[in-house]
């Protein structure tokens, strides 16, 4: 019975840690405060505690209010944020998509060592690798970070223009859908 308890758990653990992947995902392709999304989530997991108590004292079998406040909190929580950043970028609205041409305000890159397991216990470093980011900006003053492929990092310089797809979101949060970094290529 503990072992299923256990295994029950490290699911729902891994559940939350890919909703609230896909949510960052979404969120870093919307032009808008990620406190939107935290706020909507603590509403929606506090609006609805009252209604949901008996479900998690019943789950978790304890009486105890504050286990299944963190129950509440936990798993409301990230699926409310991946759904205002999903559902506003997936049901963002094809009539109003705009072209728009962004200014490279900046470039930079990130540096992440690759790991492996070389033993028990031990995880060695591995080499370096990059990924490569431009700052753009918007005519209108808005500014997004945008991860590009190494030719398009080498190619661009501070200044050069690209032209953004960005559409009206299911919640009024303008999305990036697509950067056109060259001509005919995507």
């Amino acid at each position: 019975m503990k072992n299923g308890k256990l295994a029950l758990c490290v699911i729902l653990l891994f559940v939350v840690a890919a909703m609230a992947g896909v949510g960052i995902f979404y969120y870093e392709k919307t032009f808008a405060s990620v406190w939107i999304g935290v706020g909507a989530a603590f509403f929606v997991a506090s609006a609805t505690l009252p209604f949901l108590m008996p479900l998690w004292r019943r789950l978790t079998k304890s009486v105890s209010i504050w286990l299944s406040v963190l129950c509440q909190y936990v798993l409301v929580g990230p699926l409310v944020f991946m759904l205002v950043f999903g559902l506003n970028y997936w049901c963002s609205n094809p009539s109003t998509t705009d072209f728009q041409k962004a200014t490279v305000s900046g470039k930079f890159q990130k540096a992440h060592n690759k790991t492996r397991r070389s033993g028990r216990r031990m995880i060695a470093t591995g080499e370096k690798w990059y990924s490569y980011y431009f700052l753009i900006t918007l005519p209108d003053g808005r500014t997004k970070y945008v991860e590009v492929p190494v030719s398009e990092y080498a190619r661009k310089r501070t200044g050069s223009h690209i032209e953004v797809e960005i559409r009206r979101g299911l919640f009024g949060m303008d999305v990036i859908r697509n950067c056109r970094l060259r001509g005919g290529r995507q």
